[in-house]
C-alpha cells in the first residue's frame, strides 16, 4: 500500500495459457444481462489489464443460477433491452458473457481477443445459490 498515492499493489498468482479464474464481484440485475455498478471496479480492473497487455485472449463465461426459462418483468418494459430478457436461462449466461465483452470493446479492447459462452445453470461456480 502507497498512502501517497492511494494505490496498492495485488500481486497474482502467474497464470498460463488455458487456465482458468473466477472473476469476482461482477453482478447483474435479477433476471436481466443489465450490470449493476458496483460490478465496474472488477470490469475496469480487466479492462486496464487487457488494454496493456493487448496480445491477450480471452473467454468470457457467462452463467446463471439455474436453468429455468425466465420472463422479463412488466415493471422493466420501459427500460433498455438489458433489462427486458425473456428466454433460457443459457441465452441469459451468454447475452450476460456479450455485455461485458460489450463493455471491454467500447473501452478500447479488441473484440476479436474475447470469445463469449454461456452455460445457464450448467456450470454453476456457487452451489445452492439464495
Amino acid at each position: 500500500v502507497n498512502p501517497s498515492t492511494k494505490t496498492f499493489t495485488i500481486y497474482m498468482k502467474p497464470l498460463k495459457a488455458g487456465d482458468n479464474f473466477v472473476m469476482e464481484n461482477i453482478y447483474f440485475h435479477t433476471n436481466t444481462y443489465a450490470l449493476k455498478d458496483e460490478s465496474l471496479e472488477a470490469l475496469n480492473g480487466l479492462l486496464n489489464y487487457l488494454l496493456e497487455n493487448p496480445d491477450v485472449k480471452i473467454e468470457l463465461q457467462g452463467h446463471t443460477n439455474g436453468n429455468n426459462k425466465l420472463k422479463a418483468k412488466k415493471s422493466n418494459k420501459n427500460k433498455e433491452p438489458q433489462w427486458n430478457f425473456s428466454g433460457t436461462a443459457k441465452k441469459l449466461s451468454l447475452l450476460r458473457a456479450e455485455e461485458i465483452k460489450s463493455y471491454l470493446v467500447s473501452h478500447g479492447v479488441n473484440k476479436n481477443n474475447i470469445k463469449t459462452v454461456g452455460f445457464g445453470g450448467d456450470k454453476m461456480i456457487v452451489p445452492n445459490p439464495k
